[in-house]
């Protein structure tokens, strides 16, 4: 059986579980480390039919005696630093069961001589241990080789995302309407969300009218200062902030928009 180790059941990773759960008819089991934070509010409940628990709620006992009765057990570990990691490689390590690190796109920190050394003999030793690591993507997969990681240990792991049936690309706009862009991600300064308040400022005032207007969905600590950079620049009856969103409900908004803003590769 399949157990995927996360964080937080967010949509993409729900959009994995169900893949995952497909693909092997069922022997599929996600351990969440909650249901929500702060950072990201989510909903309650996955409202998904695939096996999963919160280990906030059912304790890492119950994780542990789950691996241990599941002779054909696989553990995929979401992230090398995340707060569930020592305890599911030292489960892993006594039950001598394989497990493979899901690792996310790079996060570009400036990280000093001494750290970004000792992250690299972390990684180096981490891959004694493990079966392998699954990169989201070809700048993750790169990114791991850089530090140091064999070829041979790495496999390019896809982001999985879910398009409706019903789903459509938007009707371009007419030329008296104004183009629409939305950005999504959650409000930290790495994600550079003023870049394109900025952009939209400054396409705005070389025009006759208004012709762009940005939609922001998500939150995080830097809102307050977005709102106060469109503030600023006289734009922030183009700049909307709606807060996250999820599933059926973001796609629905995606249908209203021309372009998708994106600050990270």
């Amino acid at each position: 059986m399949i157990h995927l180790v996360t964080r937080l059941p967010l949509s993409y990773h729900r959009t994995l579980c169900r893949a995952l759960n497909d693909s092997y008819d069922g022997a599929f089991t996600a351990w969440f480390a909650e249901r929500s934070s702060e950072d990201f509010p989510l909903s309650s409940s996955t409202g998904d039919l695939f096996k999963h628990h919160f280990l906030s709620e059912v304790g890492y006992r119950r994780f542990f005696r789950s691996l241990m009765s599941d002779p054909e057990a696989v553990v995929i570990l979401g992230g090398w630093s995340s707060p569930m990691t020592n305890r599911t490689l030292l489960m892993t390590t006594l039950l001598r069961i394989p497990v493979f690190i899901w690792a996310d796109h790079p996060h570009p920190y400036r990280r000093t001589l001494m750290k970004d050394r000792a992250r690299k003999f972390y990684l180096q030793l981490l891959s004694r241990f493990v079966a392998g690591f699954l990169g989201c993507g070809r700048p993750t997969v790169e990114h791991l080789l850089s530090l140091g990681l064999d070829h041979a240990a790495l496999t390019e792991f896809p982001y999985w995302v879910d398009v409706p049936e019903y789903w459509w690309l938007p009707a371009a706009a007419t030329e008296r309407k104004p183009l629409r862009l939305i950005a999504i991600g959650r409000h930290i300064a790495v994600k550079q969300f003023e870049v394109a308040i900025k952009a939209v400022a400054l396409a705005n005032a070389r025009a006759t009218q208004r012709s762009i207007e940005l939609v922001l969905v998500g939150d995080g600590p830097e809102r307050a200062v977005l709102e106060s950079t469109a503030n600023s620049l006289d734009c922030a009856d183009a700049v909307h902030f709606c807060g996250w969103l999820e599933g059926e409900e973001l796609f629905r908004q995606n249908q209203q928009f021309r372009r998708l803003w994106s600050s990270r590769a």
